[in-house]
């Protein structure tokens, strides 16, 4: 195993010691995420001691003006990320690719969308849990969510937060198996969306 999957490990590790759960409120449309500003404010002391750098790049791969419901226009912008962790013991490497998609009326849209992409990545790749759980426990009685399916769970809430649009590409993409998976939060998630559009200013 490399310096870097050591490392990793580490990180795996103590980031479901303190887990990141949905703190963070969107005061507007009265949910709750998990944003990006708490994923690094709790991930970058758990990178630097296991020294472990994070070299993201992002790559525009689609970018138009759509209608708002109050008969304005915002910017949809979806961002390829690639990201590569880096072991700071011996350089070796390992890289991902994550996607994000945001919508804004001003000129914020590609932020924000490298902003998901580096969120989901975080997320993802270190399957972070939403609450602190013990690595060494194993009683066999907790029902927990596959890693698949959370990290599907993950990339539906980042598509609705961005709007209606942007929920719709991500459902009509994923297959019949993942739908199923998503149940019965397809329908929280097109009330997140729905709410979405109606906070978008005209």
């Amino acid at each position: 195993m490399s310096a870097i999957q050591q490392a990793m490990l580490a990180v795996m590790r103590d980031a479901a010691e303190v887990g990141i759960g949905k703190d963070d409120k969107n005061e507007h449309q009265k949910y709750r995420y998990r944003g990006i500003e708490r994923a690094m404010n709790t991930m970058v002391g758990i990178l630097i001691r296991n020294k472990v750098l994070v070299l993201p790049s992002y790559e525009t791969i689609m970018e138009k003006d759509l209608p708002t419901q109050k008969g304005g226009s915002a910017e949809y912008v979806k961002v390829r990320g690639k990201f590569r962790f880096m072991s700071a013991e011996d350089g070796s490497t390992v890289e991902t690719e994550y996607f994000g998609e945001a919508m804004d009326s001003g000129d914020k849209a590609t932020t924000k969308a490298q902003s998901v992409a580096f969120r989901t990545a975080l997320f993802q790749t270190f399957v972070i849990p939403t609450m602190a759980i013990d690595p060494e426990e194993d009683d066999g009685q907790a029902e927990v969510v596959s890693p698949e399916t959370q990290a599907l769970l993950n990339e539906a809430q980042a598509a609705a937060e961005t709007g209606m649009t942007a929920y719709k590409a991500f459902w009509e993409r994923i297959s019949k198996e993942q739908r199923t998976a998503i149940g019965a939060e397809h329908e929280a998630f097109k009330k997140i969306a729905a709410m979405a559009d109606e906070q978008v200013p005209a």
